[in-house]
């Protein structure tokens, strides 16, 4: 997918208000704030001796519009390979070993008709997808192998309802990743286009903010960090119990205490902190006393669950 110069436009001026607070080079900003090196195809080494590196330095400082150069640079090759090396692929996602116990898990638009690959008609060959990948991993790895993932995406429930709900419970925030798409993918969308919606707030913010150590804070969302030991038994192996029927006894959390309730009298709490605040914070949420649902746990730790429609048909299946 080749990505549109809007993209590289954006990053620029990221780069040009780190100049500004810092008082570092435009040189150093490029390198330790954007993208760039890893768009040119050169590498995740990110060494900024690497010759192609310093080719791009050097157009820019002879450049009438740096913006212009950048982009023109980045056309020279812009299906150059800027991925990690990959073990697999399934669909959209694959994997790579960044340890022998440690698995990262990577994300891409794979739809050939411009769909978009989070769209909820592809929920179930997603799933699909992430079910082979994990068959694979249980052939050609170590059963304790961690599933790792890092990406902004964790931030939305189009992508989190992928996955079992003790995967993505388990996200937290990391800050500092200017250098990656991790972190700058959320600007795209499917098309390698900039999406208006999200770029207009965060350049307003970067505008307002004072401070070098407050920039993170500009991105609309974070990139989350999801780690769990779990994942792959958990969706390959369908050892996951089911329990379904009406909520009972539901508590509201409140003051860091999770909601509680059960189901057939099986006790569930949903122990841990969602991403989206105060999503099961209230009785008249989507989880409630009488709401039919079904649970697929294992040892009472939420796996899957599916939450019957209140006036409407079928089911709303959520991995929160």
């Amino acid at each position: 997918m080749v990505f549109a110069k809007e993209f590289f436009d954006l990053q620029f001026s990221f780069a040009e208000k780190v100049q500004a607070l810092s008082g570092m080079d435009l040189e150093r900003a490029l390198f330790e704030y954007t993208n760039f090196y890893v768009r040119f195809g050169l590498g995740r080494e990110l060494d900024r001796e690497h010759e192609g590196w310093l080719a791009y330095l050097d157009g820019l400082r002879s450049a009438n519009d740096g913006r212009e150069w950048t982009y023109r640079f980045y056309l020279k090759d812009p299906e150059a390979t800027t991925g990690p090396p990959v073990v697999a692929t399934f669909g959209c996602f694959s994997y790579a070993l960044q340890s022998a116990k440690v698995v990262r898990l990577h994300f891409r638009n794979a739809e050939a008709d411009g769909r978009s690959p989070l769209a909820a008609a592809s929920v179930e060959q997603r799933r699909a997808e992430l079910t082979a990948l994990f068959k694979h991993l249980k052939r050609t790895t170590d059963e304790d192998v961690a599933v790792l993932g890092i990406s902004w995406l964790y931030n939305l429930n189009a992508y989190r309802r992928l996955f079992p709900v003790t995967y993505v419970s388990s996200g937290r925030v990391v800050r500092g990743r200017f250098q990656s798409m991790p972190l700058w993918g959320q600007f795209l969308n499917h098309r390698g286009q900039v999406k208006p919606s999200v770029k207009e707030p965060f350049l307003s913010a970067i505008a307002e903010h004072a401070t070098l150590a407050a920039l993170d804070d500009c991105f609309p969302l974070q990139v989350l960090i999801v780690q769990h030991t779990e994942l792959v038994d958990a969706l390959e192996s369908r050892r996951a119990r089911l329990v379904a029927g009406p909520v009972e006894n539901f508590v509201p959390g409140r003051r860091g205490r999770a909601p509680t309730f059960n189901v057939q009298g099986v006790p569930f709490c949903m122990s841990f902190k969602p991403i989206h605040r105060g999503w099961f914070a209230s009785s008249k949420g989507l989880v409630r006393d009488g709401v039919n649902v079904r649970i697929w746990h294992i040892h009472l730790r939420i796996a899957r669950m599916e939450i019957e429609r209140v006036g409407g048909k079928g089911r709303a299946r959520l991995t929160p």
